[in-house]
């Protein structure tokens, strides 16, 4: 089964990061994807945070890359943050899971 590479339109101002880091982690077995995420998630500073009404871990990996797109190129967040994640959350596919979806969530 071939799957697409881009997930985000070209239009968008972060396709370009967030359509290759869906790349790297097509190339990644299921078995590294568990095992990254369960190494991850302990450590993730990130955990428990909220974003644009989202927490961090129940973000999927499109969304997240969409959040590390502008905090760590440091540009201004756009007004549309919520709108923007929740619109393009990704295919439900396992190298897209959040840290909820693996299991891993911190109760809500």
């Amino acid at each position: 089964m071939q799957q697409t590479l881009q997930v985000i339109p070209p239009e968008q101002p972060f396709a370009t990061y967030v359509n290759g880091m869906v790349v790297y982690c097509l190339r990644m077995p299921l078995s590294a994807l568990a095992r990254q995420a369960e190494l991850s998630f302990p450590g993730d500073p990130m955990v428990g945070q909220m974003i644009a009404g989202l927490r961090w871990q129940d973000m999927t990996q499109v969304q997240q890359f969409i959040w590390q797109y502008y905090t760590e190129g440091g540009l201004k967040l756009p007004p549309d943050l919520a709108d923007i994640l929740n619109a393009y959350r990704g295919p439900a596919l396992a190298w897209n899971y959040s840290y909820t979806q693996w299991g891993l969530g911190l109760p809500a």
